[in-house]
């Protein structure tokens, strides 16, 4: 029997932070440094560090103020792909685990991946909640079959309420928001 290898997106690490900053311009990299809310505490602290780095004044770094931006043509290209059937079950059935997801975090929001981003929340916060009830109520009868039969039922209607009608009010949502360059999401 061979093993099965599987394709992940590479973990975010410092020093992948630090090969993409140092390509970046002074004002994405300040931006980056001054939003804690869409960014992690290692992006800021990354981005930060490069500035220092190019001599930028800590003054100047303190006092940005971001610029009203365009949509950029990577997020007009990007924002309406759709995860793979793999990338969903991956997040209905593993990544919904904080220790597990902090592992494998692709940069759906950083390259305009922006469907791909609200699918993952949905079926990570859905593969959770699916996860309690199959064990609550499959396991009650101290049968695993119950569980694991529940739990791929719930993960079939997760997937058919997506494709019927969450991901086409999403995708048009998200169209509209970048035909009017008004992107919400901090891209």
């Amino acid at each position: 029997m061979c093993p099965i290898k599987l394709n992940l997106l590479p973990m975010i690490t410092k020093e992948s932070l630090s090969d993409k900053y140092m390509r970046m311009a002074n004002e994405d990299l300040l931006e980056v440094a001054n939003d804690k809310t869409a960014y992690t505490e290692l992006a800021n602290s990354v981005a930060f560090e490069e500035l220092k780095r190019r001599k930028i004044p800590i003054e100047e770094i303190k006092a940005y103020k971001p610029v009203l931006r365009r949509t950029s043509q990577e997020t007009k290209d990007n924002c309406l792909i759709d995860l793979s059937i793999f990338q969903k079950l991956l997040y209905f059935f593993i990544l919904w685990f904080p220790k597990i997801r902090h592992f494998y975090q692709p940069e759906f929001k950083q390259n305009g991946y922006i469907l791909k981003d609200n699918q993952a929340n949905y079926y990570s916060v859905l593969g959770f909640i699916s996860f309690i009830i199959a064990a609550s109520v499959g396991l009650s009868n101290g049968l695993i079959e119950n569980f694991l039969v529940m739990w791929a039922g719930c993960f079939l209607a997760a997937l058919l309420f997506d494709n019927l009608f969450n991901k086409d009010r999403q995708k048009s949502n998200i169209q509209k928001a970048v035909e009017m360059d008004e992107l919400p999401w901090g891209f």
